[in-house]
């Protein structure tokens, strides 16, 4: 080999040499600029975050006042204590008013015998206050030697008749009061969940904002207005991205960068776009939860109906949590249908709409009271998972009972209370669990088990359910719905649904 060859091959080497290491210099040039930016822009967004605090505190003082509004409408709907003894002085002197002041004999009725007259009339009222028919009444007269008692008798009937009806307005009107005292009270909460001002962590991640900024770049995104928050002691990071030259670049590119930035899984949130532009897009990114979850459906429809009266719903939320609910419409077919799926969608919605759990289920629950149609109720099985932790949240209202499948290991949760639209004044209580990895949440309807022709129907499905080894939650569904229709000659009496959650680490 020449001299003349090994020189090339040299300066070409050093040629290349000095390339890469230019190279990698812009890079680190490039990274400290942006981290300059990052810390240059910090001054600026104080200010921002002051202008936040001030719209926040505003938004406490607006959350303060509805809350006094809530309370003056609770106040109003408290239940009126009857004064029985003025009411019914009211009544006798209405009564004497229309049928003494005119008959031949009051003169004779109200001198010489005042007080057996008064007594009489008294205990009249009374009796009809007591549900004393109107035979019962005329058989043994109150009043004696008086001509005119029937008629007497017909006007205390209606009297007592008109009084049941201004009580029966006069509670409607209490308990409309009580259910917007209660939409007050939920409007208050969110407003003030809005304010609550979640822990930025942008002052001492400064390093971390710089590498998610120069990690962007490196797959050809920009990054503007940036912010990391801690909640729970889980990151969230939020900014708006764009790509640097031309569209079309997959939103998991930025997934990546954050993910490399941070040294964390992360995923997207349920409104960010899958693919970015030129135009900015805000992107929210979550710290990745631990479990995930899946589930499984099993439907059958009473016979002879044409459509399942059962509804449900899953959901997961930016949060992390994942909504199971489930509701049996009272009776079946088109009517029973439209009742549950009412329950399930309003509940799904307040949730979705930022209302916690238990307002929204109040709030669901006084939508169904105003709706004011008789033996019109449909029960609600609610349960939300916290996909990080695997916390189990079971809320029943009139459901069936619940079990949780741990292996061939199964436990019962116990029926609930009244259905929703029953009561105004509902009371929510829940039951706390932990799931773990593998485990099964089954959830049905009332027509599950209220036709198994056994003794011991929940017993009896505690065995069906222990008995099915499967990690497939579908199948596990099919399964139970299979071995109770077996159970019930295979005829659905009543709609049937199961519904099966299964969580697993990721």
């Amino acid at each position: 080999m020449s001299r003349e060859m090994i020189r090339g091959i040299i300066a070409f080497a050093c040629g290349g040499l000095m390339a890469f290491s230019f190279i990698v210099l812009l890079q680190y040039l490039v990274g400290l600029v942006s981290r300059l930016f990052i810390w240059l822009r910090w001054d600026r967004q104080k200010h921002i975050n002051g202008r936040r605090e001030h719209h926040n505190q505003k938004m406490e003082s607006f959350a303060y006042a509805v809350n006094g509004l809530s309370d003056a409408f609770f106040a109003m709907s408290q239940p009126k204590q009857k004064m029985l003894t003025e009411e019914v002085r009211v009544l006798e002197q209405e009564l004497t008013g229309k049928m003494c002041a005119s008959c031949d004999s009051c003169s004779i009725c109200w001198n010489e015998n005042r007080m057996r007259s008064l007594g009489g009339i008294r205990a009249l009222l009374h009796a009809v206050l007591n549900r004393s028919t109107k035979e019962e009444l005329l058989l043994d007269p109150y009043v004696k030697n008086c001509h005119r008692y029937e008629g007497m008798v017909d006007e205390a009937l209606q009297a007592f008749g008109r009084l049941e009806l201004n009580y029966a307005w006069y509670n409607r009107l209490r308990e409309n009061r009580y259910v917007i005292a209660q939409q007050l009270d939920a409007m208050a909460g969110v407003v003030e969940e809005w304010a609550k001002v979640r822990t930025n962590i942008d002052e001492k991640s400064k390093g971390l904002l710089s590498q998610i900024v120069f990690q962007a770049q490196e797959k050809s995104l920009l990054v503007e207005d940036l912010h990391i928050y801690e909640d729970d002691k889980r990151l969230c990071v939020e900014g708006y991205v764009r790509c640097k030259w031309n569209g079309g670049i997959p939103a998991k590119h930025y997934v990546a960068a954050v993910e490399r930035a941070l040294h964390k899984p992360m995923r997207m949130g349920k409104e960010s776009k899958t693919i970015l532009t030129q135009e900015p897009e805000f992107i929210s990114l979550y710290e990745d939860t631990k479990y995930y979850g899946l589930q499984g459906i099993a439907t059958e429809k009473k016979n002879g109906s044409f459509i399942n009266g059962d509804s449900f719903s899953f959901f997961v939320m930016d949060d992390g949590n994942y909504h199971i609910c489930l509701s049996d419409g009272m009776g079946s077919g088109a009517r029973a249908s439209q009742e549950s799926e009412m329950v399930v969608d309003l509940l799904q919605k307040f949730i979705e709409a930022g209302f916690r759990k238990e307002i929204a289920i109040k709030l669901m629950n006084s939508a169904m009271v105003l709706q004011g149609e008789e033996n019109s109720f449909s029960t609600l099985d609610y349960a939300m998972i916290d996909l990080y932790t695997g916390q189990l949240e079971l809320i029943k209202i009139g459901g069936a009972a619940t079990f949780i499948k741990r292996g061939s290991q199964v436990e019962m949760i116990c029926d609930g209370t009244l259905p929703t639209g029953a009561d105004a004044h509902m009371e929510i209580e829940s039951v706390k669990k932990r799931l773990g990895n593998g485990d099964f949440l089954v959830m049905l309807t009332d027509g599950v088990i209220e036709y198994l022709h056994v003794r011991n129907p929940k017993e009896t499905l505690m065995d069906i359910i222990g008995s099915v080894q499967t990690d497939n939650a579908g199948v596990l569904a099919e399964k139970i719905l299979q071995e109770v229709l077996i159970r019930t000659g295979g005829h659905a009496m009543d709609d049937m649904t199961v519904l099966v959650t299964g969580i697993w680490e990721k």
